[in-house]
């Protein structure tokens, strides 16, 4: 599991995560967060569920490819529900979500649910987290639920207004946020470098890296490996540069050399070269 103290509060991630927190007792619709890779999603959404676990009863559902058979199989699983031929049916699984979710109410910790994928979700899944979030008994929320996706949902003019709220955005990090991210990440290793990079070279990282948090760690961690192996305590913008040279380079094509392309018929022509040596040479001696 990531560490949580690796979570970085600036670019508006923190109010995020305090404004979710606030309203979570009062939610009675889907919310969603989106971003694009590498922004922090699944960071945090793991930051998010560790704030919420005193209060509410979380269930993480973190799966590479949503179904609505996926989803519902486990929610039935985590509130004690006999899993059968119902599952298939969205109707029914509903129903019996809601009869157990009214009966446990006041004996237990009002439940959340967090639905994390690494790519989008199809619209049946979506339409069935929009069900569920409207779950309700006198005006009180069943089922509180946050949804991270990669892509904001597309805009609809023929959605009612109550789906067009709650959609929040983790934005790419500006330069000055890639300044206070990079000396984030280097106090938690070691305090005495947290001024390692000066203003020059965080912008170059953010400059080359569009402020994405996973591609200005890549970077980040490659200056200082070359810083290392050459002796130094912290990288300078000459090990800096040659940290992105691979980023230039990872699209351009490089022609492989004559060996590597004609290897296969080199190996062939120097084992019949040998076989014939080797008969030759029985020949004469015979």
């Amino acid at each position: 599991m990531l560490n949580i103290l690796n979570f970085f509060g600036g670019a508006g991630r923190g109010e995020l995560l305090d404004f979710l927190v606030r309203g979570m007792a009062s939610q009675g619709h889907l919310v969603q967060v989106h971003g694009p890779q590498g922004t922090g999603k699944t960071l945090f959404s793991l930051v998010l569920a560790n704030r919420l676990a005193d209060d509410y009863s979380v269930v993480r559902h973190d799966v590479a490819c949503l179904s609505e058979r996926s989803l519902l199989r486990q929610l039935m699983l985590e509130f004690g529900i006999p899993i059968n031929s119902r599952v298939h049916q969205v109707n029914a699984a509903c129903r019996l979500l809601r009869r157990r979710l009214i009966d446990s109410m006041d004996s237990h910790k009002p439940p959340v649910l967090l639905v994390d994928s690494a790519g989008d979700p199809p619209e049946d899944v979506v339409q069935l987290l929009y069900r569920l979030a409207m779950m309700n008994d006198d005006g009180r929320p069943l089922l509180r639920i946050v949804l991270f996706r990669r892509h904001a949902p597309e805009p609809d003019g023929m959605q009612p207004r109550w789906m067009q709220h709650g959609v929040h955005c983790l934005h790419p990090l500006s330069a000055a946020e890639t300044a206070e991210y990079i000396q984030h990440r280097t106090l938690l290793f070691d305090y005495h470098q947290r001024d390692a990079f000066d203003k020059n070279m965080c912008e170059f990282v953010a400059e080359k890296t569009g402020g994405n948090i996973a591609a200005i760690n890549q970077l980040a961690r490659r200056a200082w490996f070359i810083a290392r192996r050459a002796g130094k305590d912290a990288p300078s913008m000459s090990e800096l540069l040659m940290a992105a040279v691979p980023c230039n380079l990872a699209d351009n094509k490089v022609e492989p050399r004559f060996v590597s392309r004609h290897r296969g018929w080199l190996v062939l022509s120097l084992t019949m070269a040998v076989v014939a040596t080797f008969a030759l040479l029985l020949w004469y001696m015979a």
